[in-house]
């Protein structure tokens, strides 16, 4: 399965329309524009570091996550969208808080390579993939710190 682009539907599965438009309205002050949008790219942009800290994974093109990961992605959303209400008890039960939570431990599991996701059909340019460089080391012969100076 292709790495897809997350969309609004995504999240219309982790909660209601007339929920979500309540949120919309509740965390809009004068001026602003959708915090729903603003806010997926950067869960998006979240996930996808997760992704990417395995250098076993490839990164899809962007803005794209596997299939797998779009709904711990909305519920990272959906906790980061509630966390803009000041005053309105959001999430009284705790139920989206801890879904959020299980969330992070499997993208920590994807990070460390504990959580299989399918590789995309297309793969994003290799200079975007974000994997850190690490060190390499190739002298396999030991050393005989005896024979030498300092501490």
């Amino acid at each position: 399965m292709s790495w897809r682009t997350p969309t609004e539907a995504d999240l219309l599965d982790r909660i209601s329309a007339g929920e979500l438009d309540g949120l919309r309205v509740a965390s809009l002050a004068q001026g602003q524009g959708d915090p729903v949008a603003t806010q997926m790219q950067s869960v998006v942009d979240e996930v996808r570091g997760y992704i990417a800290a395995n250098r076993e994974n490839v990164l899809g093109l962007p803005g794209t996550l596997p299939p797998r990961l779009i709904g711990p992605a909305m519920d990272l959303l959906l906790l980061k969208i509630g966390s803009r209400l000041v005053g309105i008890v959001f999430d009284p039960d705790n139920i989206r808080r801890d879904a959020a939570r299980e969330a992070r431990r499997l993208l920590e599991r994807v990070a460390d390579g504990r959580y299989a996701i399918e590789q995309p059909s297309t793969a994003a340019d290799s200079s975007q993939q974000g994997t850190s460089p690490r060190p390499l080391f190739s002298d396999t012969k030991s050393q005989n710190f005896r024979t030498q100076d300092g501490i």
